[in-house]
């Protein structure tokens, strides 16, 4: 608390005397005149005028008076400037990223992280100066626009309050372009083709042909086009929209430059010390000697400091039927499994109790299918080591190996065209046109574009291996060397599944209906004479018959992905003989899913984890599950204070600026609201 003093000695002097000739005036003589009244009431008035005109009388209480010295006080206090120095949000514009990912939804901060973020953005929206304008983007791994640029703070808080918590991971890159966006109208963001500032957005009508008579004169030698003029750059884009990341920062950093026009702050949610047990895998498989029997596999990670010990249950159609309990290392993972006898198709859940801070990742569920032969075309130059891996798989199996040169023949055209085969692998050669199957492609891509191989590499290291995902689920490369490989570009939407010290040499995407998966470092490489040579020892270990295993569960089903596991946010691809199917969520909630351009039954809305059940015609055709398993989302401690945004380091500071927090001008209105009350009063006395 501070003041500034506003009036000189003398200027104090005159407002010192003002209370003293108020008071005097209370004791003023009053002039007498002659007038005839009864004797009672001369006596009575004579009474009172010898108390108001006595000095030495104690005064009688006055409404009056204490409101005239309340003004003057008033006036007072107002001249000495009472005051305060405070902060405001620098800046006339302001976006506000909410994340509403998977992670926001932990209990270490009450109620739950989202609603202390919503808290956050409350604050700043209630710091807006007049004249100030505000945005909000909700962001998990796609971006949506709560509010457009608005001055109305009542507005921005209604549809703050709208946003809502999901399942789904994280990403922030969609968020940040479609910010820049917003924020620059005028300036394409980063990766896109420029637009003229007289170009009539998109989906607008064209603008009618400029009249030649009003056409701009061409530029002289030496001038820039008129037209070139128009073309806003960054620099010219107006004022810096202040960017304010409310977040607990669990995504991951972006590459990407940082789109211009945006002041970039972080503001941290969630607490240091955040606990958290998640199933990250659960997945079922049958053994190649007993189909009956299946196997139950599950990884627990432990993201809390301290070694937790878990109890996991196992329930087989909402019934508990197994038990075990584990402990898990602080930071670290541990594996369950479990056995059941005489299961042909069932859903089970996975249950581990205590879970910790965040629920979602608390509960895993998947579904056994009866057994099914799984058919597998083998396109080869001769690799007798894959063969006999895929072969290794038993009854459920049914292979054929051809050579590359069968890719021409009409057979093959045909047969891949109707879908004669679950899976198809291509070892050193690609057709001419994708299958109508799910397929794997070793050393060679997907005809086509989308994916894009790099310059070849000697000896690249593995570094990091995908185990969350299905295919790579129990898989150990610490010892697989490679002599050579190429780094992949895998298309939008891609996954990762083996990392190296030069790029991705495993990855598998979406294509249509189907998946493809493509290993860029080759198990075979041709060698002078025609002959092949050995380019990894990967085939010699356990880990490769794994992942072939993995593969042939998880691509080698049939078309449809009803059955398998999908993730919050994807699409699952449905089977069905009529023009439209039902799916019913694990909430309850009945979606319609019509059949697309493409004949194929999508389904997007998929959100809330569990197991969904597809109807057709009333009855339940085919059931999926829903899973988070996503070990960076369960890892819910928050991030350090700084995130990396292309190569730009964005720390906790908020953009504020500082001012002085003024009370002259309400003690001026209260002082009005006095004098007028005093007004009030006198005119009541006298005239009424």
């Amino acid at each position: 608390m501070s003041f500034s003093n506003m009036l000189s000695a003398w200027q104090w002097g005159l407002l010192a005397a003002v209370p003293l000739g108020i008071v005097l005036l209370y004791f003023l003589k009053l002039r007498r005149q002659p007038l005839e009244t009864p004797s009672t009431y001369l006596w009575r008035r004579s009474v009172e005028d010898m108390r108001v005109n006595s000095i030495w009388q104690r005064l009688r209480r006055s409404l009056l008076l204490f409101l005239q010295l309340a003004f003057v006080a008033l006036v007072a206090l107002a001249a000495l400037r009472f005051g305060w120095n405070g902060s405001q949000l620098a800046g006339e514009r302001i976006v506000l990223l909410v994340d509403n990912s998977a992670s926001m939804g932990a209990v270490d901060v009450a109620p739950s992280r989202l609603a202390e973020a919503k808290r956050r953005c409350r604050e700043l929206i209630d710091q807006m100066r007049s004249g100030d304008q505000a945005m909000i983007i909700s962001f998990a791994d796609a971006a949506q626009v709560e509010q457009p640029f608005t001055d109305n703070r009542n507005e921005l808080r209604r549809r703050l309050e709208a946003v809502r918590q999901t399942s789904r991971p994280t990403s922030l890159a969609e968020a940040l372009r479609l910010a820049a966006g917003f924020a620059n109208p005028g300036v394409s963001a980063p990766g896109a083709a420029p637009r003229p500032a007289d170009a009539p957005p998109a989906g607008a009508s064209p603008a009618p042909e400029a009249n030649p008579s009003t056409a701009a004169a061409p530029a002289k030698p030496g001038e820039k086009p008129a037209d070139e003029a128009k073309v806003p750059s960054p620099a010219d884009a107006g004022p810096k929209a202040t960017l304010y990341i409310v977040s607990d920062g669990g995504f991951p950093d972006v590459a990407t430059a940082m789109p211009p026009g945006l002041a970039p702050v972080f503001l941290q949610v969630g607490k240091p010390e955040a606990e958290n047990l998640a199933i990250v895998a659960f997945s079922a498989k049958r053994p190649d000697a007993r189909p009956d029997r299946l196997e139950l596999f599950g990884r627990l990670d432990n993201c809390g400091p301290a070694d937790c010990a878990a109890e996991v249950e196992l329930y087989r159609d909402g019934s508990l039927c197994d038990a075990t309990r584990v402990t898990v290392k602080a930071r670290g993972s541990a594996v369950v499994t479990f056995e059941l006898d005489d299961v042909h198709e069932a859903t089970l859940e996975m249950v581990a109790r205590p879970g910790g801070e965040l629920a979602v990742d608390d509960h895993a569920w998947t579904l056994a299918r009866p057994a099914e032969q799984t058919r597998i075309l083998l396109v080869t130059p001769g690799d007798a080591a894959l063969e006999q891996a895929l072969a290794s798989a038993g009854e459920l199996v049914q292979l054929r190996t051809a050579k590359p040169d069968f890719l021409q023949s009409a057979g093959y055209r045909s047969a891949a065209e109707s879908g004669a085969w679950n899976l198809v692998v291509y070892e050193l050669c690609s057709p001419d046109a994708p299958p109508a199957a799910n397929a794997l492609y070793i050393g060679r891509t997907p005809p086509g574009d989308a994916w894009s191989l790099g310059a070849r590499v000697e000896n690249p290291q593995v570094i990091d291996v995908n185990a969350p995902h299905p295919i790579m689920s129990h898989v150990d490369l610490g010892n697989v060397l490679f002599a050579s490989g190429q780094p992949l570009k895998p298309p939008p939407g891609g996954i990762p599944l083996i990392d190296s010290n030069a790029g991705v040499l495993y990855a598998v995407a979406q294509r249509d209906a189907w998946r493809d998966a493509v290993l860029s470092a080759e198990i075979l490489t041709p060698a002078a004479g025609g002959t092949l040579e050995r380019n990894t020892d990967w085939p010699l270990r356990l880990s490769f018959v794994v992942m072939l295993r993995n593969l042939i569960e998880h691509l080698g089903k049939r078309q449809d992905t009803a059955g398998e596991t999908l993730a919050p946010g994807g699409v699952a691809l449905l089977d069905g003989t009529g023009e439209a199917l039902e799916v019913r969520s694990p909430g309850g909630a009945v979606t319609q899913v019509p059949r697309d351009r493409q004949g194929k039954f999508r389904f997007s809305t998929i959100e809330e984890p569990g197991v969904y059940e597809v109807l057709e015609q009333g009855s339940t055709r085919s059931r999926f599950a829903v899973n988070l398993f996503d070990s960076a989302e369960s890892n819910i401690r928050p991030r350090d204070a700084k995130i990396r945004l292309g190569g730009t380091e964005v720390g906790l500071e908020s953009r504020r600026e500082g001012v002085r927090r003024e009370t002259w001008k309400p003690l001026l209105l209260a002082a009005l609201g006095f004098l007028l009350l005093e007004w009030y009063i006198y005119n009541r006395r006298i005239y009424v």
